[in-house]
């Protein structure tokens, strides 16, 4: 390669510490002197989006990306984004038990995702602090929910057409799923359980 001696192109540089405390300009270019790589800023956060340098992938295959566990050894990232040779442990929820409910009653999703309660009276849900970003599912375990109306937000598209019957001594599953924040839901319902 032939060295432009005249006028080399030469970037902002320092050690992570000082990154770390650096808000570049949405797509500046600057050098990590720590670990040898290039950071692309974005204006916004402090530290940049350091690169990966070629070193980390020195032995593997094509196509593996370079274990950062012993349980990622020998695992292919795809095309798609998902791992090959993969399996999921449990996942577990945060779950808000809401007691008797009656009237209207908001439920904050941030707070779980699985809410459990008696329905008591006329009840009128309604959601808040569902996530912006990505899908979320909330599963709600209604006790006697076919003694009392329940009216339900308008945008949720329930399978079959219409909101279901439920149960007025026992168990209804409903899960309720959305991709837009909210402004959408897909509801199903598992009715009575004993």
């Amino acid at each position: 390669m032939a060295r432009n001696n005249s006028s080399p192109v030469q970037q902002f540089r320092g050690t992570t510490a000082q990154h770390a405390k650096y808000t570049g300009l949405p797509g500046e270019l600057t050098i990590d002197t720590d670990k040898n790589v290039v950071v692309v800023h974005d204006g916004v956060t402090a530290g940049g989006h350091p690169m990966a340098s070629s070193a980390i992938f020195s032995g593997t295959a094509p196509g593996q990306v370079p274990a950062s566990t012993s349980e990622e050894t020998g695992k292919v990232l795809r095309s798609d984004g998902m791992w090959n040779n993969t399996s999921l442990d449990p996942i577990s929820e945060k779950a808000q038990a809401l007691g008797n409910t009656t009237g209207n009653k908001a439920i904050d999703v941030s707070k779980g995702a699985y809410i459990t309660c008696k329905v008591t009276g006329n009840t009128t849900f309604s959601f808040t602090g569902v996530p912006q970003t990505g899908a979320t599912v909330v599963v709600m375990q209604l006790t006697n929910g076919g003694a009392y109306t329940i009216t339900w937000p308008s945008s949720i598209k329930w399978s079959g057409g219409k909101a279901p019957k439920f149960t007025a001594s026992g168990i209804d599953i409903v899960v309720l799923t959305t991709n837009d924040a909210g402004a959408t839901w897909y509801g199903i319902v598992n009715l009575e359980y004993a």
